[in-house]
């Protein structure tokens, strides 16, 4: 059996409204979050977030504002955390009283609608907004709920929305698929048969591709229970849920898998991806990953040594000796496949080196290739503070986080090649 993951035209293209998970609030190019059920510290608040592949809220026009002042109006508890602070991220963590969204992003304090001016308390550092709409700096230790958000457009390195099809439309779709010869079976929306199914989905179907919209699968509603729509057995334990079925409406009869490897249900006209499995003669599962014993994720292919332990530039020499080069990050989608593999902890214990440094020139950071980094894909572990004026590599952390380091450091490495049999030009994606 094989997996085909439906993408249809990946390309460049106009951003495009893909819709949002259940549970989410939806304006014409983003999802909101608005956990009111826990309360948790700021910095909490960011992991949580990311681990829904979010962002804490933050907003660049006044559009995006009202909409959540809208939002939250009639919500009760003391607050909601922001991406708004003032940190400093040199290791003291201490206000600076110059206030920004995340790490990067200096904002004009006027465009802020502060309940009042923020105080000089260098301890109260971080930004939440109430339950009026208004922003509060408080001490980020407080526990409060928090607001995440997510692009929900389709534009470069993810699906072409005009292609997205409905669950009736994908079913025809995977019907039509061809298959090889000797399977009499015809292809059909992905099913969960077996625990190895599970295993595959939920570890690697959510980062075989650079797209971040849900895909169809052949989960349906069958009057008060769900089932596979080819009837194949139902097993429920195989199925795990997001939060769901919720039914919204009494109209949400089909299910889909989201980029975190779990289900929900939605309604069967929404247009999405959708995952196909047809028979298989025996293969070479390398073939269509195109990493051999690397780990892949979306067009390149990934390892990791964590020995030898070795300085900035041995790692350098030994990736480029097989035909790679350090870790380089040059999209969302690789920034959050590589935090959720760090994540691992028991499979990543260690720092690895990454190809970023500013060796050539302090606090400009580059890849080992000599391209500029975007900032934006950097978090940085309360760093780069330059210790003793000499760590100019940075290595990566079991939690994601970069931190800067002295380059005849000695610890492991993470080598990256681009997958040559990777298209993205592809109708379908067939993986194992």
């Amino acid at each position: 059996m094989s997996f085909v993951i439906g993408l249809r035209s990946l390309c460049s293209c106009d951003q495009t409204n893909v819709g949002c998970d259940p549970g989410w609030y939806a304006t014409d190019t983003q999802c909101y979050f608005v956990e009111q059920t826990k309360s948790v510290t700021r910095s909490q608040a960011a992991v949580d977030c990311g681990n829904k592949q979010a962002d804490l809220f933050k907003f660049q026009d006044p559009g995006e504002l009202t909409f959540m002042q809208n939002t939250i109006q009639g919500f009760s508890g003391d607050g909601f955390w922001t991406d708004l602070s003032d940190l400093r991220f040199d290791g003291s963590l201490t206000g600076t009283g110059i206030w920004q969204w995340g790490q990067y992003f200096q904002v004009d304090n006027s465009t802020i609608p502060w309940e009042a001016y923020p105080t000089a308390e260098t301890s109260e550092s971080c930004g939440a907004m109430n339950v009026q709409g208004n922003f509060v700096n408080l001490g980020c230790s407080r526990r409060l709920g928090y607001i995440c958000e997510i692009d929900n457009t389709a534009g470069n390195d993810t699906t072409n929305g005009t292609q997205l099809l409905s669950f009736a439309d994908a079913q025809r779709a995977c019907a039509a698929m061809p298959v090889p010869a000797g399977i009499t079976t015809a292809a059909h929306l992905m099913t969960v048969d077996s625990p190895d199914d599970v295993n595959y989905l939920h570890g690697q179907i959510p980062y075989l591709t650079p797209t971040t919209v849900m895909y169809w699968t052949g989960l349906q509603r069958k009057g008060s229970s769900w089932g596979w729509a080819n009837n194949d057995q139902f097993i429920s334990k195989n199925v795990v849920w997001a939060v769901e079925p919720d039914h919204l409406a009494g109209n949400e009869h089909c299910g889909i898998i989201r980029t975190d490897g779990k289900f929900a249900d939605t309604d069967c006209t929404k247009n999405y991806n959708y995952i196909c499995v047809k028979g298989t003669t025996m293969v070479d599962p390398t073939y269509y990953f195109g990493c051999g014993g690397w780990n892949r994720a979306g067009h390149k292919c990934y390892i990791f040594y964590d020995s030898p332990k070795t300085t900035w530039s041995d790692a350098r020499t030994r990736c480029q000796s097989i035909g790679s080069d350090l870790l380089k990050v040059e999209s969302m989608d690789e920034k959050r496949w590589l935090e959720w593999e760090m994540s691992m902890t028991d499979t990543h214990p260690n720092l690895y080196w990454t190809g970023l440094n500013d060796q050539s020139q302090e606090g400009v950071y580059k890849w080992a290739d000599s391209t500029t980094a975007d900032s934006s894909l950097i978090r940085w572990n309360q760093e780069p503070n330059d210790w003793l004026g000499n760590e100019d590599c940075a290595s990566l952390t079991g939690s994601g986080n970069y931190n800067d380091m002295d380059c005849t450091s000695q610890t492991g490495f993470i080598c990256e090649y681009v997958n040559l049999f990777y298209n993205s030009k592809s109708i379908g994606l067939t993986c194992r």
